[in-house]
Order: structure tokens, then C-alpha cells, then sequence
């Protein structure tokens, strides 16, 4: 898609995975926002030679540059891990790019659960099994013995060494049998890590360009006056389909 035709980047999701991320993506592709999530890295796979670039920028100090990873495909929004861990620099890029072609500012949206725990059980249920399983498929495979790239251990990384470094010195398996455990230390250390990045993110966004959406309490209309579009009365079943989404990721089992 030409950069000429191509929306200007509207929306970043700050929240971490398992805060209703995967209803947020269905909410912002019903209007029309294209929006990335983690489930894109099995779509894209190649793509992770920019998501092994950008660990390297990271590493020394350096702005990545977005548009590898969103513009080449029309995506102008994005959310879940590991965008919610660079959500700063998302916003900082998209910002310059947009001031730049007289574009607005990025919207951020943060979701969150209704406590804490509620977000570490659906983390340790859902995300936990799925990095288990990654030596498991068919590209991680190919791509880390034929080509070098370990998408697993960069999805590690990002999502949960970025985040949580004070579990992360162990080897990655060791790791994700440590978020299985119920140590209350290991448990508050989490929650503590989960609700700093939620104060983060209100203090780093101007009030005017953050939408705080409560998972299972927020729906589609909050979504639709924040970024100021019409209610798509059309889109009536995937309204419905989304709802439906938010109220089961509104339980812990989720």
C-alpha cells in the first residue's frame, strides 16, 4: 500500500496481553482500523527479522522504525504484547511521522482488567501454554535451524523479560515453569509489575489522548466517542460478536 493512499496510524493499545486485547482487535477491525496483534506474528512469520531488528536497536539505544513492521501492510493500529512493551516508542514515532504530513496525534487506549489477579490468572492459563508450545510449531522450527531466528525466544523477551526482569535470569523453560508456581512473592512482584505499567502509561499520554476501557464493564460505543466515529449500525452481528468476546475475557478463565 502507498504511503500516499495509506491512513495515517491512529491507535495504540497499551494494556498487556490478556486484558481483552484479542476483542480490542475485532472492535478496532470492524471500523476500519486495521490493527495489529500478536496472533500476526503466525500470519507474518517472516516478519520476524524486524522483530530481531528492533531487539537489536533496542539493545543499543537506537528509535526502530515502525513502519517495517505496520505501514508495509496498511496496519494503523496496534495492540497486545509485545507492542504494549514499546508503547512508548510507538507513540513517539507515529507522532513525529504524523506531525510531519499535518496527521493528528496517536489515540492511546489502555485496557485493563478489573483487579490484578484476575489479569495474572488468565495470563498464566493462556499465555503461558502458548510460548510452551512454540518449539512445537513447524516455523519456529524452520526459522531458528535454517535460518537463525528464534521467534519463540523473541517473543519471550518481549513480552515477558522486558516486562518482568526479576524472574527472567533463568533459562526460559525454568521461567515459564515459574509463572505456573504460586509463590506469593513471585505472584505480588507480577501484579506490582501489571499496575506500575498502567500508572506509566496515564502519566506518559496527555488525559485528551488516552481512553482507560475496563474489560467486561467498557463496550464499543466508549471506543467509537473516544476516537470520535459513528456508531456502525451496519456492523450489527460483529458488534454482537465482540461483545460476546468482551464478556467471556471478562472472567478469569479467559
Amino acid at each position: 500500500m502507498s504511503s500516499s493512499k495509506q491512513q495515517p496510524f491512529r491507535v495504540v493499545c497499551a494494556g498487556y496481553g490478556r486484558t481483552g486485547t484479542e476483542s480490542m482487535k475485532m472492535a478496532l477491525d470492524t471500523l476500519g482500523l486495521k490493527c495489529y496483534h500478536l496472533m500476526e506474528f503466525e500470519k507474518y512469520v517472516w516478519d520476524a527479522r524486524f522483530w530481531t531488528e528492533l531487539l537489536h536497536d533496542t539493545t543499543r539505544g537506537k528509535e526502530f522504525n515502525w513502519s517495517k513492521i505496520f505501514d508495509r501492510r496498511g496496519y494503523v493500529a496496534c495492540c497486545d504484547w509485545p507492542m504494549a512493551t514499546f508503547y512508548q516508542s510507538i507513540i513517539r514515532f507515529y507522532n513525529q511521522k504524523n506531525a510531519v504530513n499535518k496527521h493528528s496525534k496517536v489515540k492511546v487506549i489502555l485496557t485493563k482488567r478489573n483487579n490484578p489477579l484476575q489479569w495474572y490468572e488468565s495470563v498464566k492459563k493462556a499465555v503461558v501454554p502458548l510460548v510452551d508450545a512454540f518449539d512445537r510449531f513447524h516455523y519456529n522450527y524452520a526459522m531458528k535451524y535454517i535460518f537463525g531466528i528464534d521467534l519463540k525466544n523473541i517473543i519471550w523477551k518481549f513480552c515477558f523479560e522486558y516486562n518482568f526482569p526479576e524472574i527472567s535470569s533463568l533459562d526460559m523453560w525454568k521461567n515459564v515453569q515459574n509463572l505456573r508456581t504460586e509463590k506469593k512473592d513471585h505472584f505480588q512482584y507480577i501484579c506490582d509489575v501489571y499496575e506500575r505499567h498502567e500508572k506509566e502509561v496515564t502519566e506518559f499520554v496527555d488525559p485528551e489522548d488516552l481512553l482507560i476501557f475496563e474489560t467486561g464493564k467498557h463496550g464499543f460505543k466508549e471506543i467509537c466517542d473516544f476516537l470520535q466515529i459513528p456508531y456502525p449500525l451496519d456492523e450489527k452481528s460483529n458488534i454482537n460478536r465482540f461483545q460476546l468476546q468482551l464478556n467471556s475475557n471478562s472472567s478469569a478463565k479467559s
